[in-house]
């Protein structure tokens, strides 16, 4: 089938808004990235083209979508700023997500991970709750249709088929709208025979479609899915077969019922990632390891017997040669020294001999090394018998050659997504070397500020500027001093800060 031959504007609404390329085309209408000039702001024009602009259902339908979609006040729904028809064409003025769709993201990346899948499921789940209340049904789910912002939020957009349930005579009985393979049974029959559990059928396949890579047109045939869900969750499986079900019947009943499912799996997924290590059984006792002062004490014991052996083999050689016998002060020759006796017990004191004996210097030792016993210098024998070293005594394996108390250990902080904080308490963090981090920060900005930032109900203390979270998706909900309240959802990661910032006037995401 050839391309669709487009007209590109230079310029729209006299001036204001510049074109600067185009994002997407299709039969009947084409999207442009033009810059408001006057606000200096991106946004995504869709408009129409002109043979289809001629049309006066055409132009009554587009229309219709800028109805639907711009009175639907959802952080997850694509926000529709204007509608224009003047000279130049019919056109919406739509808020600009700087990302590719989901579609494009699975084609280029790959399926999406089961927590990643359950959170794009909530967000968007909670965009058609709002659209199902404002009596708005989609009618077009998919992928293609599911767009991400430049801070990662995913938005619902392309009402162009939706159903506005307040208005009618805009979908003819019989006529099939949407995409084949995300349609409910009913819808491929009649799409004027729609609801919110038609909404519901398509909303499951494109879950399933962000988690494999394969047609979801399978899906239409029960018989096909023990091969289908195969490799998925089982837990997102049951999730995804209730949603499709022929019988809209035996479907949720409406989205939030499927919501509260979908935030029940995610809770599960994120018990299945900790990663809690069990605590071990106590460890047999081992012999203990000689500290560093220990062993700087035995070097300098080590030292100091190659001096007294050196010492005494010098005074060995001394008296080979022949000298004039030596004589006290009262000239009678000197009493002879003893050899000191045999020591078997470190503990049990030797009797000092009575003539002082000159000693070798020795370096004083350190707090908690044992002190050696010095050999004397000046005896003229060997002793008699070889001196038994001290037994080394047993030094516990923390032994430090200071007497700085030993550090308080550090303890790892546990965030319990269901609301409530524990302290994994006595937990002792890992060596820096080959720690991971299991939280992050999160910084929020808002317009107007002083915004209050909760977390599955629980409001969240700022701690220097951000907030701390566990790492992985997280949908938070913002509350402004008004009561106006957003869920967007985040990826905390384990280094630096993410930062967020939303606009509560104009309900879109701002530059933090």
């Amino acid at each position: 089938m050839p391309e669709p031959v487009i007209d590109v504007p230079e310029t729209l609404d006299a001036g204001r808004y510049r074109i600067e390329g185009v994002i997407g085309k299709g039969g009947t209408a084409a999207v442009f990235r033009a810059l408001d000039t006057r606000i200096n702001v991106h946004r995504a024009i869709k408009m129409l083209q002109p043979k289809a602009a001629a049309s006066a259902s055409f132009r009554e339908r587009f229309k219709a979508e800028a109805h639907a979609q711009a009175g639907l006040k959802h952080p997850n729904v694509l926000m529709v700023h204007d509608a224009v028809d003047d000279a130049q064409g019919v056109y919406l003025v739509m808020e600009l997500a700087e990302k590719d769709s989901l579609e494009e993201r699975v084609q280029t990346t790959g399926p999406l991970s089961p927590l990643e899948v359950v959170d794009v499921g909530i967000a968007i789940g909670g965009a058609l709750a709002a659209a199902h209340a404002a009596g708005v049904i989609h009618r077009d789910i998919k992928p293609a249709n599911i767009l991400v912002d430049r801070y990662g939020v995913p938005k619902l957009a392309d009402f162009g088929i939706a159903r506005d349930m307040s208005r009618s005579g805009l979908t003819q009985t019989g006529v099939v709208m949407g995409t084949w393979a995300f349609m409910p049974p009913e819808q491929r029959v009649d799409s004027s025979q729609t609801d919110a559990r038609s909404d519901i059928y398509a909303f499951g396949v494109t879950l399933y479609s962000l988690l494999e890579k394969k047609d979801p047109s399978l899906l239409h045939n029960p018989e096909s899915w023990p091969a289908a869900f195969a490799v998925v969750p089982p837990a997102i499986a049951h999730v995804i077969q209730r949603a499709i079900r022929f019988n809209p019947e035996d479907r949720y009943a409406d989205m939030q019922e499927m919501l509260s499912d979908l935030n029940k799996v995610r809770r599960a997924l994120l018990r299945a990632d900790e990663t809690v290590p069990p605590e071990p059984a106590p460890p047999e006792p081992a012999p203990p390891r000689p500290s560093t002062a220990l062993l700087v004490g035995g070097a300098a014991a080590g030292l100091m017997s190659m001096i007294f052996a050196v010492t005494v083999l010098a005074g060995a050689l001394w008296r080979l040669l022949p000298s004039p016998e030596p004589t006290g002060p009262t000239g009678e020759p000197p009493a002879t020294v003893a050899a000191p006796a045999t020591v078997a017990d470190p503990e049990t004191p030797v009797a000092a001999p009575e003539t002082p004996v000159a000693a070798p210097t020795v370096a004083a030792p350190t707090a908690t090394a044992p002190t050696a016993t010095a050999a004397p210098a000046t005896s003229t024998a060997a002793p008699a018998t070889p001196v038994t070293a001290p037994a080394t005594p047993k030094t516990p394996a923390t032994a430090s050659a200071t007497s700085t108390p030993p550090k308080t250990p550090a303890t790892i902080r546990v965030i319990d997504v269901a609301g409530t904080p524990e302290a994994a308490a006595g937990t002792t963090a890992p060596p820096p070397a080959t720690a991971s981090r299991s939280t992050g920060r999160l910084a929020v900005r808002t317009i107007p500020s002083e915004a209050a930032v909760l977390l599955q109900g629980r409001l969240l203390t700022r701690q220097g500027g951000s907030y701390e979270l566990p790492v992985g998706s997280h949908t938070i909900e913002l509350r402004s001093a008004s009561g106006e309240t957003t869920r967007l959802a985040v990826f905390i990661k384990g280094s630096g800060t993410v930062e967020i910032c939303y606009n509560f006037d104009t309900n879109a995401s701002c530059t933090p």
